[in-house]
C-alpha cells in the first residue's frame, strides 16, 4: 500500500511541477513581450535588436521596469 501512495505521490509532484514550470514560461514570456512593446513604442529599436543577442542587457531591460 505504502508503494501506492507514493506513486501517487510522485505523480502529484510531477504533475504540480510542469504546472509551475509552464505557468513561469507564460509569466516570463509576458515580461517579455511588454518590455518589447514599451521599447518600441519608445523607439528604442537598437535595445530589442541588442536584448534578442545580449542575456545579460535583457535581464538589465526587464530590471529597469522593477
Amino acid at each position: 500500500m505504502c508503494e501506492v501512495l507514493d506513486r501517487i505521490e510522485q505523480r502529484g509532484i510531477s504533475i504540480g511541477e510542469r504546472m509551475g514550470e509552464q505557468r513561469g514560461i507564460s509569466i516570463g514570456q509576458n515580461r517579455v513581450v511588454e518590455l518589447f512593446s514599451r521599447l518600441k513604442e519608445q523607439g528604442r529599436m537598437d535595445d530589442i535588436s541588442r536584448a534578442l543577442s545580449d542575456r545579460e542587457y535583457l535581464e538589465e531591460l526587464l530590471g529597469e521596469r522593477e
